[in-house]
Protein backbone atom coordinates (compact mmCIF):
# COMPACT_ATOMS: atom_id res chain seq x y z
CA UNK A 1 0.00 0.00 0.00
CA UNK A 2 1.39 3.30 -1.36
CA UNK A 3 1.62 5.94 1.38
CA UNK A 4 0.74 10.03 1.61
CA UNK A 5 3.39 11.69 4.19
CA UNK A 6 2.82 14.72 5.34
CA UNK A 7 5.47 17.87 6.22
CA UNK A 8 4.11 19.53 8.73
CA UNK A 9 4.31 21.91 12.12
CA UNK A 10 1.73 25.33 11.05
CA UNK A 11 4.12 27.81 11.61
CA UNK A 12 7.03 28.98 8.96
CA UNK A 13 10.18 28.95 9.70
CA UNK A 14 10.08 25.55 12.27
CA UNK A 15 11.98 23.50 9.07
CA UNK A 16 9.62 21.48 7.35
CA UNK A 17 11.31 22.12 3.97
CA UNK A 18 14.22 21.17 5.36
CA UNK A 19 12.68 17.87 6.85
CA UNK A 20 10.93 17.15 3.89
CA UNK A 21 14.03 17.66 1.60
CA UNK A 22 16.14 15.30 3.33
CA UNK A 23 13.30 12.72 3.42
CA UNK A 24 13.09 12.99 -0.13
CA UNK A 25 16.94 12.54 -0.52
CA UNK A 26 16.69 9.42 1.49
CA UNK A 27 14.19 8.65 -0.60
CA UNK A 28 15.56 9.14 -3.72
CA UNK A 29 19.30 8.30 -3.37
CA UNK A 30 19.28 5.65 -1.06
CA UNK A 31 16.12 3.94 -1.16
CA UNK A 32 16.44 4.31 -5.33
CA UNK A 33 12.21 5.51 -4.88
CA UNK A 34 10.81 8.10 -7.07
CA UNK A 35 8.03 9.20 -5.10
CA UNK A 36 5.62 12.21 -6.45
CA UNK A 37 6.72 15.41 -4.65
CA UNK A 38 3.72 18.03 -3.62
CA UNK A 39 5.09 21.66 -3.03
CA UNK A 40 1.90 23.32 -1.42
CA UNK A 41 4.06 26.23 -0.09
CA UNK A 42 3.28 28.87 -2.75
CA UNK A 43 4.85 31.95 -0.89
CA UNK A 44 8.51 29.97 -1.14
CA UNK A 45 8.22 26.81 -3.04
CA UNK A 46 12.28 25.87 -1.32
CA UNK A 47 11.74 22.14 -1.99
CA UNK A 48 10.49 22.18 -5.03
CA UNK A 49 13.56 24.81 -6.36
CA UNK A 50 15.62 21.88 -4.95
CA UNK A 51 13.88 18.70 -6.40
CA UNK A 52 12.26 20.00 -9.52
CA UNK A 53 15.08 18.15 -11.86
CA UNK A 54 15.39 15.09 -10.21
CA UNK A 55 11.96 13.89 -9.21
CA UNK A 56 8.03 14.64 -9.94
CA UNK A 57 7.48 17.75 -8.05
CA UNK A 58 4.11 19.18 -8.61
CA UNK A 59 2.99 22.53 -6.96
CA UNK A 60 -0.95 22.61 -5.07
CA UNK A 61 -2.18 25.33 -3.45
CA UNK A 62 -3.57 23.65 0.06
CA UNK A 63 -4.97 26.71 1.29
CA UNK A 64 -7.40 26.79 -1.08
CA UNK A 65 -10.68 24.22 -1.79
CA UNK A 66 -9.35 23.29 -5.39
CA UNK A 67 -6.24 22.40 -4.24
CA UNK A 68 -7.65 19.78 -1.89
CA UNK A 69 -9.17 18.47 -5.07
CA UNK A 70 -5.98 18.30 -7.02
CA UNK A 71 -4.39 16.06 -4.28
CA UNK A 72 -7.09 13.59 -4.66
CA UNK A 73 -6.65 13.74 -8.25
CA UNK A 74 -2.88 13.12 -7.92
CA UNK A 75 -3.68 10.52 -5.26
CA UNK A 76 -6.07 8.65 -7.36
CA UNK A 77 -3.96 9.11 -10.45
CA UNK A 78 -0.70 7.60 -9.03
CA UNK A 79 -1.95 4.58 -6.50
CA UNK A 80 1.57 2.65 -6.38
CA UNK A 81 3.38 5.73 -5.74
CA UNK A 82 4.46 7.29 -2.26
CA UNK A 83 3.40 11.41 -2.13
CA UNK A 84 5.37 13.56 0.15
CA UNK A 85 4.12 16.91 0.88
CA UNK A 86 5.74 19.79 1.92
CA UNK A 87 2.92 21.87 3.80
CA UNK A 88 3.35 25.52 4.25
CA UNK A 89 2.91 27.62 7.57
CA UNK A 90 -1.12 28.71 8.29
CA UNK A 91 -2.31 25.49 6.69
CA UNK A 92 -4.24 24.06 10.22
CA UNK A 93 -7.21 25.64 9.67
CA UNK A 94 -8.22 24.87 6.24
CA UNK A 95 -6.87 21.13 6.89
CA UNK A 96 -9.93 21.26 9.77
CA UNK A 97 -12.12 22.48 7.13
CA UNK A 98 -10.79 19.59 4.48
CA UNK A 99 -10.49 16.63 6.93
CA UNK A 100 -13.23 14.78 6.50
CA UNK A 101 -13.18 14.24 2.44
CA UNK A 102 -9.74 13.73 3.22
CA UNK A 103 -10.73 11.06 5.04
CA UNK A 104 -12.76 9.55 2.80
CA UNK A 105 -10.71 9.87 -0.17
CA UNK A 106 -7.52 7.89 1.71
CA UNK A 107 -10.20 5.00 2.57
CA UNK A 108 -11.41 4.53 -0.24
CA UNK A 109 -8.00 4.64 -2.52
CA UNK A 110 -6.54 2.54 0.10
CA UNK A 111 -3.50 4.79 0.55
CA UNK A 112 -1.59 5.07 3.97
CA UNK A 113 -1.16 8.37 5.94
CA UNK A 114 2.27 9.37 8.11
CA UNK A 115 2.96 12.88 9.44
CA UNK A 116 6.01 14.00 10.62
CA UNK A 117 5.50 17.44 12.93
CA UNK A 118 8.67 19.23 12.81
CA UNK A 119 8.66 21.57 15.73
CA UNK A 120 10.86 24.44 17.26
CA UNK A 121 11.24 24.71 20.95
CA UNK A 122 8.30 27.24 21.79
CA UNK A 123 4.88 26.02 23.09
CA UNK A 124 2.65 27.03 20.06
CA UNK A 125 4.45 24.15 18.03
CA UNK A 126 3.21 21.67 21.31
CA UNK A 127 -0.16 23.84 20.92
CA UNK A 128 -0.88 23.43 17.14
CA UNK A 129 0.60 19.53 16.91
CA UNK A 130 -3.06 19.03 19.48
CA UNK A 131 -4.79 20.58 16.98
CA UNK A 132 -3.76 18.50 14.34
CA UNK A 133 -4.04 14.90 16.30
CA UNK A 134 -7.44 16.18 16.29
CA UNK A 135 -8.13 16.65 12.85
CA UNK A 136 -5.91 13.68 11.67
CA UNK A 137 -5.30 11.66 14.40
CA UNK A 138 -7.60 9.07 13.64
CA UNK A 139 -6.23 8.19 10.05
CA UNK A 140 -2.43 8.48 10.68
CA UNK A 141 -0.62 4.94 9.95
CA UNK A 142 2.70 6.33 11.46
CA UNK A 143 3.66 9.66 12.81
CA UNK A 144 6.53 11.09 14.37
CA UNK A 145 8.08 14.03 16.18
CA UNK A 146 10.97 16.02 14.46
CA UNK A 147 12.88 18.18 17.12
CA UNK A 148 14.65 20.65 14.42
CA UNK A 149 18.48 21.42 16.53
CA UNK A 150 18.37 24.38 14.58
CA UNK A 151 16.80 25.62 17.71
CA UNK A 152 19.10 24.06 20.12
CA UNK A 153 20.28 20.88 21.65
CA UNK A 154 17.61 18.21 22.41
CA UNK A 155 17.36 19.22 26.40
CA UNK A 156 16.37 22.44 25.48
CA UNK A 157 12.87 21.23 24.38
CA UNK A 158 11.87 20.98 28.10
CA UNK A 159 8.42 22.64 26.84
CA UNK A 160 7.82 19.46 24.58
CA UNK A 161 9.37 16.95 26.71
CA UNK A 162 7.44 17.80 29.77
CA UNK A 163 3.70 18.44 28.34
CA UNK A 164 0.89 16.46 28.48
CA UNK A 165 0.24 16.41 24.36
CA UNK A 166 3.61 14.72 24.52
CA UNK A 167 2.67 11.70 26.47
CA UNK A 168 -0.37 11.64 23.99
CA UNK A 169 1.80 11.53 20.87
CA UNK A 170 3.94 8.60 22.07
CA UNK A 171 0.98 6.60 23.88
CA UNK A 172 -0.76 6.48 20.70
CA UNK A 173 2.03 5.28 18.47
CA UNK A 174 4.24 8.30 17.84
CA UNK A 175 7.87 8.36 17.72
CA UNK A 176 10.22 11.16 18.77
CA UNK A 177 13.52 12.42 16.06
CA UNK A 178 15.56 14.56 17.21
CA UNK A 179 17.55 16.14 13.93
CA UNK A 180 20.75 17.62 14.80
CA UNK A 181 21.98 21.12 13.20
CA UNK A 182 24.00 20.96 10.05
CA UNK A 183 26.54 23.39 10.45
CA UNK A 184 25.90 26.88 8.61
CA UNK A 185 29.11 26.83 6.68
CA UNK A 186 27.22 24.15 4.39
CA UNK A 187 23.95 25.05 4.91
CA UNK A 188 25.38 28.61 3.19
CA UNK A 189 27.12 27.08 0.35
CA UNK A 190 25.11 24.19 -0.56
CA UNK A 191 22.07 26.17 -1.77
CA UNK A 192 19.09 25.12 -4.10
CA UNK A 193 20.92 21.22 -4.21
CA UNK A 194 19.84 18.19 -2.70
CA UNK A 195 22.12 16.94 -0.02
CA UNK A 196 23.42 13.84 -1.03
CA UNK A 197 24.32 15.54 -4.29
CA UNK A 198 25.89 18.71 -2.42
CA UNK A 199 29.09 16.41 -1.35
CA UNK A 200 30.08 16.20 -5.62
CA UNK A 201 28.20 19.25 -6.70
CA UNK A 202 29.24 22.01 -4.54
CA UNK A 203 31.89 24.45 -4.18
CA UNK A 204 32.37 22.82 -0.35
CA UNK A 205 35.78 22.62 1.29
CA UNK A 206 37.35 19.23 3.03
CA UNK A 207 35.66 20.03 6.08
CA UNK A 208 32.32 20.97 5.07
CA UNK A 209 31.86 17.93 3.03
CA UNK A 210 33.21 16.00 5.48
CA UNK A 211 30.58 17.88 8.05
CA UNK A 212 27.93 16.95 5.54
CA UNK A 213 28.77 13.56 5.18
CA UNK A 214 29.05 12.87 8.80
CA UNK A 215 25.37 14.79 9.64
CA UNK A 216 23.66 12.85 6.13
CA UNK A 217 24.81 9.43 7.28
CA UNK A 218 23.03 10.00 10.67
CA UNK A 219 20.16 12.40 9.27
CA UNK A 220 19.19 9.32 7.06
CA UNK A 221 18.99 6.22 9.31
CA UNK A 222 16.83 8.34 11.51
CA UNK A 223 14.92 10.15 9.67
CA UNK A 224 12.61 7.37 7.98
CA UNK A 225 9.87 5.83 10.43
Amino acid sequence: MSNIIFFHGDKGGVGKSFAANLFIDFQVNLKQTKPIVIDADSRNPDVARVWHKLADVIPVNLHRHEGWMDLMDIMADNPKLDLIVSLPAGVGGVIRREAATFKEALRTLKRQFILYWVMNRLKDSIILLKEAQQDLGDITYKKAIIKNGFYGDEDKFYRWENSQTRQEFLNTGGTEIFLPELHERVTDKIHNLPFSHAISNSDLKFSEKNELQRWLAHAHKIINI
